[in-house]
């Protein structure tokens, strides 16, 4: 058991959190249990401090089964030790982290706060409200499209893919002036999956058909996009499945094609793991190999 001083300053507070986590790091496979007892890591900063290391050293020493025990500040020292015996004599293990206060013993739970607001009618975009805080992320309502443009496309989302943009995005890695001149602007969601709903005058799709393809803020229940940046969805993918494909392909096609300038007279061998996006660019394969390592 390691007892620690909950008046420590910030010298000596660096010097207790070294020595909790030296000997965690020396009761590991030598103890069957550590316990690190503070007071007052309710309202005192240096046991709070204390206390989020036992959380971490939980986290990274499972087996340690290090519980976390804290007096309450009101606690007289006759009181608070009496009760530190009776739960150190009555330990099942039950309970990782426990508070010993006047009322008697406390252990955190997480419950259902207030009910969930119900979701507004119609369908749904994701958008963040301030880049960087991904705590602001949040549905809106789509406001009902206007007349279609001349080959434009409107779709009833059915699943859309996340790419790492999107991650930058919604953490405000991706200034806003580097996305405007881009097909899919500033917003979430390139590529999705779905089925047509509405077409613009010469489109090439009918409504109902499965496709998957490109789409400005793709992660919404309804998006409008150019009818050429969609694809018939083959029968036996799922739209799961078509959503993650757009993106994958045209890097590797970019890559291939105007990276490494591949064409009809570039040869590489069958054994490659993308030999059919190279054999669709117009490559020709030579007869397998046997790699060889060095």
């Amino acid at each position: 058991m390691l007892l620690l001083n909950p008046e420590a300053n910030s010298e000596a507070l660096g010097r207790e959190l070294m020595l909790a986590g030296r000997l965690a790091a020396a009761a590991q496979g030598a103890a069957s249990f550590m316990r690190l007892v503070t007071i007052g890591a309710e309202r005192g900063p240096t046991a709070a401090a204390i206390q989020a290391l036992g959380r971490v050293l939980s986290n990274e020493m499972p087996a340690l089964k290090l519980r976390r025990i804290d007096l309450a500040a009101p606690l007289a020292l006759a009181d608070a030790a009496r009760r530190l015996l009776a739960e150190l004599q009555h330990d099942n293990h039950a309970e990782a982290e426990i508070t010993l206060t006047e009322a008697g013993r406390l252990v955190p739970r997480l419950l259902p706060g207030l009910p969930p607001a119900p979701p507004p009618a119609g369908p749904l975009m994701l958008t963040v409200a301030q880049p960087g805080q991904l705590s602001s992320l949040h549905w809106v309502p789509i406001s009902a499209p206007g007349a279609l443009a001349e080959g434009e496309v409107m779709l009833r989302v059915e699943a859309a893919g996340l790419n790492f943009r999107d991650l930058m995005w919604a953490q405000g890695l991706l200034p806003e002036e580097t996305l405007l001149p881009g097909f899919a602007g500033p917003g979430l969601g390139i590529e999705c999956a779905g089925v047509v709903e509405a077409v613009g005058p010469k489109a090439p799709w009918r409504v109902g058909d499965a496709v998957f393809g490109f789409a400005p803020r793709a992660l919404a229940g309804r998006v409008i996009t150019r009818a050429d940046a969609l694809a018939a969805r083959p029968e036996g993918l799922s739209p799961a499945a078509a959503a993650t494909v757009p993106v994958a392909f045209m890097t590797a096609v970019y890559a291939l094609e105007e990276m490494a300038r591949l064409d009809a007279v570039s040869a590489l061998p069958s054994e490659y793991p993308g030999w059919m996006i190279e054999r669709q660019s117009g490559a020709r394969h030579p007869k397998p190999f046997v790699p060889v390592k060095s």
